[in-house]
């Protein structure tokens, strides 16, 4: 008879635990940090997804939202110029011989 009790007792305190486990789950689920990564405003991932498509996009670090599909176009395109007088291509100084 005490088995079968143990065995009842046993089944509520595994029943009590999850419900314990799934509260602090639901309650660090919903709480403003954990929203801010995973919510519908993801401040965090929006951020982190901007920087990967545009170091993807131009091969160098930066984090400005830009709008898609992109154009290229524009001269004044960050994979092509940075600033006006400063490019990102190099060529030599002086022209190469020609060969005859």
């Amino acid at each position: 008879m005490t088995t079968e009790m143990n065995k009842g007792q046993a089944f509520v305190e595994y029943l009590l635990l999850i419900l314990v486990v799934v509260s602090v789950f639901s309650f660090i689920y919903k709480s403003d940090l954990v929203q801010g990564i995973v919510g519908p405003d993801r401040n965090i991932l929006r951020n982190l997804e901007n920087y990967m498509r545009y170091s993807y996009r131009h091969a160098m670090s930066g984090n400005k939202e830009e709008t898609y599909p992109p154009s290229y176009i524009n001269p004044r395109h960050d994979s092509y110029i940075r600033t006006l007088e400063n490019t990102r291509f190099f060529a030599p100084l002086v022209p190469y011989p020609r060969n005859n």
